[in-house]
């Protein structure tokens, strides 16, 4: 094999690797927000619905304090949080699993059939992805640039922004990749 076809091999894979390492990132970042998200749901209806429960118990007609019992209930129902962890955890999980398989073939002793295989792997799994949230997909990307000393690969996401990052679609042309002044 020549160095040409090596270097060809290795960046295959180095590549594949990294794209398992910043899936498996993206979906226990998603799944852990709609975990918090379930777990928030649940106290604030319980809250809610307890609020309102004690006002018919007591006939005082205040019917507005049913108001946000029904519209938690209703988000509950409607966006299924706990559903949309789970499957982010099942993603994450899955990629997780390519990972250590592409790991626990070695850093030498792979060839380019098992790279064909970890490619459609891959491909695979990200068949059951929904479309994926451009900011935080930056956010992970800079995690592991940080983590690999890269810090020229890291792009400034101000904190406003970062904290929505799980609940609007920003678009890549709208990320800054300099600190504006």
């Amino acid at each position: 094999m020549t160095d040409a076809e090596h270097k060809h091999l290795w960046n295959r894979r180095y590549n594949l690797l990294y794209r398992a390492e910043l899936s498996t990132l993206y979906h226990r970042k998603r799944a852990r927000f709609f975990a918090l998200l379930d777990r928030w749901d649940k106290i604030f209806t319980l809250l809610f619905g307890s609020a309102a429960f004690a006002q018919v118990i007591t006939l005082d007609r205040n019917p507005w304090l049913a108001l946000p019992f029904v519209v938690l209930a209703f988000a509950s129902l409607i966006f299924d949080f706990s559903e949309s962890a789970r499957k982010h955890g099942e993603l994450a999980s899955s990629f997780k699993m390519l990972e250590s398989t592409i790991e626990g073939t070695g850093e030498r002793d792979f060839t380019e059939p098992d790279l064909n295989a970890w490619s459609a792997r891959l491909r695979e799994i990200e068949s059951g992805e929904t479309s994926a949230y451009s900011l935080l997909v930056r956010i992970c990307q800079n995690e592991i640039a940080r983590s690999r000393g890269d810090s020229a690969d890291v792009t400034y996401v101000p904190f406003w922004r970062a904290c929505l990052a799980n609940v609007i679609p920003f678009s890549n042309y709208e990320i800054k990749h300099k600190k504006q002044a």
